[in-house]
């Protein structure tokens, strides 16, 4: 079968690596990807609109379209190749909503019962501001919206709080002005994905994550600076315990009449109640990506299809420890140099 991945980060290359190992792929394709990902398939080139990678996957007869970033699922990638004979592995727009609209999230755990912070959701500054002044620090605000895992914030004073909310309500620094503010969460965070169609799931391997820019969780949010797999706190009973949850997420949303299909993210944390979901996404984390894949030994397309076909998937993993390191441009989360070769790139003190 001919397989199509869309993104060019390191998540999407440690994808490639692991489906171009695969029997079943006869020919591996990227877009517009970096030259790592090009040393392991095919690489096309041209716009990423929808009607463009239409013609392209009718060109080299692509069977399956694997999205790496939420931007396309959001966007409805899936529902627009579905209609025309291509497999998309991730999930229709209105089932990417649950990473897409933090709002959304929330009210699903509420309503079915899944352990998360206690939250109340704002559109305007002065309501979201009033509520800030009921809370103690360190305050969790978060943009409703895709902000490439950097739409967080973790505040320890109230004038930091208000600079957040002077970003979304009056700046409109961000696509929407919705927030969602949230009791901050003590405990140790990890993450779960599992594969999804039809009900039924297959887990992957647990990893563990860095979000805050530098040591000892000091600094903003990022899209993540490392990882590893796997995580000696998660014990069996933790497992099995946010296995539950992942369980009762996807049947919630089958209760809600939405359908889902690919790569589900939950974003967890060990409290002292018991683990707790922070976030989802609607795909594959990145970095935990870059750790959890090479430790599957399996033939991961092969599982893919076999997922599609409602048939059973066993998966065999390595027992090894799997660690990832991220090199990041000075200035990043905010504004940054990009595109800069790595060879060239020199650290300043």
């Amino acid at each position: 079968m001919n397989v199509l991945v869309l993104g060019k980060g390191g998540r999407e290359h440690a994808l490639c690596t692991l489906l171009n190992k695969s029997k079943t792929v006869s020919t591996l394709y990227v877009l517009n990807a970096n030259p790592g990902m090009c040393a392991i398939a095919e690489k096309l080139t041209g716009s990423e609109a929808f009607d463009h990678i239409l013609w392209l996957c009718k060109q080299h007869k692509i069977d399956v379209v694997i999205p790496g970033g939420e931007a396309y699922l959001a966007a409805g990638i899936t529902d627009y190749l579905t209609p025309h004979g291509i497999t998309v592995f991730g999930p229709n727009k209105q089932a990417a909503k649950i990473e897409e609209s933090k709002a959304f999230a929330k009210e699903l755990m509420k309503k079915y019962n899944i352990p998360t912070a206690a939250y109340e959701t704002f559109d305007s500054y002065s309501p979201a501001l009033k509520y800030l002044t009921t809370k103690k620090p360190p305050y969790v605000v978060k943009y409703d919206g895709l902000a490439l895992g950097k739409g967080v914030f973790i505040l320890d004073t109230l004038e930091e709080a208000k600079v957040v909310l002077d970003r979304i309500f009056v700046k409109e620094e961000y696509a929407t002005t919705k927030v969602v503010i949230e009791d901050f969460l003590v405990g140790k965070e990890y993450s779960f994905i599992i594969m999804v169609h039809n009900g039924r799931i297959v887990p992957l391997p647990i990893a563990k994550d860095y979000k805050r820019i530098f040591d000892n969780d000091q600094g903003p949010n990022t899209g993540g600076m490392g990882a590893f797999s796997p995580v000696p706190f998660v014990d069996e009973k933790t497992y099995n315990t946010s296995k539950t949850m992942m369980e009762k997420t996807v049947e919630a949303m089958r209760l809600e009449n939405i359908s889902y299909t690919g790569f589900l993210y939950g974003g967890f944390i060990l409290t002292s109640e018991g683990p707790k979901i922070i976030e989802f996404n609607c795909r594959l984390g990145d970095p935990e990506t870059e750790v959890i894949l090479p430790r599957i030994q399996s033939d991961f397309f092969e599982a893919i299809i076999k997922l599609l076909n409602d048939q059973e998937v066993a998966l065999t993993i390595d027992q090894q420890t799997h660690l990832g390191v991220v090199l990041a441009a000075n200035g990043y989360p905010e504004s940054y140099q990009k595109y800069i070769p790595i060879g060239e790139y020199r650290l300043k003190k």
